[in-house]
């Protein structure tokens, strides 16, 4: 179809956080003069995800200053609060919480991600995790009433960092952690050790190793019980124990789902046998894809460089597919993330958490200044630095030339720059 023809159609995209909001500006950018229909149900996603864990807990931002910069929001022509629960790729229609329908020629699925819950029967209900603007406006609401005693449930990157913004804010914190490490499944034991010395240092206390086994409401606040074993009093328990893609409106579609949407290299969506369907292709925090660079099947990667990357990425596939052209290059950037965890700011590139061997490259922990670099069979897959920009740059350019050549077939995997 040529281009002539884009003011007949219709784009929809599910989900109105930075993935969808970028593949809206990018459609727009790239000349789409068809109608751009976003659907959330959340009606307040405008904004960085980033922030709400690290500076609006702890003061150093307010909501303006995370809200989308004028040319990261979405330029739809309309805007629908309501929820997705069903789709039928085949009929060109997704299904609404109001039973009403919506059809479209190309779609751009950018659903994201929702907190996990506590297990059944540990009082979830009333603990509250950290994923949207609204949640961190409460936790900050409590954290500012008063200084009490907290309890963490969970340490990775947003248990780590709602505890660092409690403990800036006076609160006494338990940190419970279900490895040795906090941040040690995504960053390794040598790193993991780093950042639980940091929170030592102001005063959290670290429970490694350890299992909730109930969380109860008291007069006073909440119970957690640890292990079956000992019991935690607190005023407050944040539940940070990971994430889920938010897929169950396609599970009943043939579109094929693994911890995800799967997708090709290219961002298109798969159905069930593995094939493409045609102008529906997926970005951010939902979408699972067999990265080019990397030597796994898929990955799928939670971090806000990501989605914004994806989000061009996927609305230049969908205009090709519309338009007939020659579809762009696989999708092959490398992630970079970050973490704050109070002054000190933890920077990685690449996907460190594929790593079956960390080695610090460069400095010492010990010296607040360093680099520890991941390999995957001997193939440098990441790098995770504090103090060290530039050598972080360089390692993400040696990610992206080794992993080009080795899948050209010129280069054989080996060690990476400080083996």
């Amino acid at each position: 179809m040529s281009r002539c023809g884009w003011e007949n159609q219709r784009v929809v995209i599910v989900g109105s956080g930075l993935a969808g909001s970028r593949a809206s500006t990018a459609l727009r950018k790239a000349g789409f003069s068809g109608h751009i229909t976003i659907i959330d149900g959340d009606g307040d996603a405008d904004h960085d995800r980033p922030p709400l864990t690290k500076g609006l807990l702890k003061g150093t931002q307010r909501e303006a200053d995370i809200r989308f910069a004028r040319a990261d929001k979405p330029t739809a022509d309309a805007f629908i609060a309501k929820t997705v629960v069903a789709s039928s790729m085949r009929e060109r229609r997704l299904f609404l919480d109001d039973d009403s329908t919506i059809r479209f020629d190309g779609l751009i699925i950018a659903s994201g991600l929702r907190p996990k819950r506590l297990s059944h029967g540990m009082g979830s209900a009333d603990v509250p995790s950290v994923r949207t603007l609204r949640d961190a406006q409460r936790l900050r609401a409590t954290l500012m009433k008063g200084r009490g005693r907290s309890v963490v449930i969970g340490a990775g990157y947003i248990g780590t960092e709602v505890a660092a913004a409690a403990r800036s804010r006076g609160w006494q914190v338990d940190l419970l952690a279900r490895t040795a490490q906090p941040l040690e499944h995504a960053l390794g034991r040598p790193v993991g050790q780093y950042i639980g010395d940091i929170h030592y240092r102001h005063g959290v206390n670290l429970m490694p190793e350890c299992t909730v086994t109930e969380v109860a409401r008291t007069s006073d606040g909440f119970r957690v019980d640890v292990d079956g074993r000992r019991s935690l009093d607190a005023e407050l328990v944040v539940a940070a124990v990971g994430s889920l893609p938010n897929v169950d409106w396609l599970a009943g579609d043939d579109v094929l789902i693994d911890d995800g949407v799967r997708t090709d290299s290219r961002l298109r969506v798969l159905d069930r046998s593995g094939k493409q369907w045609t102008a529906v292709v997926a970005a951010g925090d939902v979408v699972r894809w067999p990265h080019p660079l990397f030597p796994v099947e898929t990955v799928r990667v939670e971090h806000w460089s990501n989605a914004a990357e994806q989000a061009a990425s996927a609305a230049r596939v969908l205009l090709s597919e519309l338009d007939g052209r020659e579809h762009p290059a696989q999708h092959d950037p490398v992630p970079t993330f970050w973490s704050d965890q109070y002054d000190q700011k933890i920077l990685a590139v690449g996907m460190p958490h594929l790593a079956d061997r960390v080695a610090i490259a460069e400095g010492s922990p010990a010296s607040g200044r360093f680099v520890a670099v991941y390999t995957l069979n001997d193939y440098l897959v990441g790098a995770v630095g504090v103090g060290s920009a530039s050598s972080l740059a360089r390692h993400r350019r040696v990610i992206a030339e080794e992993g080009a050549a080795i899948r050209a077939g010129t280069l054989s995997p080996g060690p990476g720059p400080g083996h």
